[in-house]
């Protein structure tokens, strides 16, 4: 099933976002803890959210700027 690229990249920015703020708010928290955290949030699989961080968090530029090109 194809998704929209778009939501995809959306969806994985706020889990880098997400995993961010559970380390930063829980320092001692061991990793598995902060991605069962960050799973229970997104509705997703702890593997899923694992997968997740190891590809580089991109920010997309907004569609009225990529207009401008």
């Amino acid at each position: 099933m194809a998704r929209n690229k778009q939501l995809l990249q959306r969806r994985n920015a706020k889990v880098h976002e997400l995993f961010r703020h559970y380390r930063k708010k829980n320092p001692k928290w061991q990793l598995v803890f902060v991605i069962e955290a960050v799973a229970n949030d997104m509705y997703l699989t702890p593997l899923r959210i694992q997968r997740i961080l190891k590809e580089p968090a991109t920010v997309e530029a907004p569609a009225n700027q990529m207009a401008m090109f």
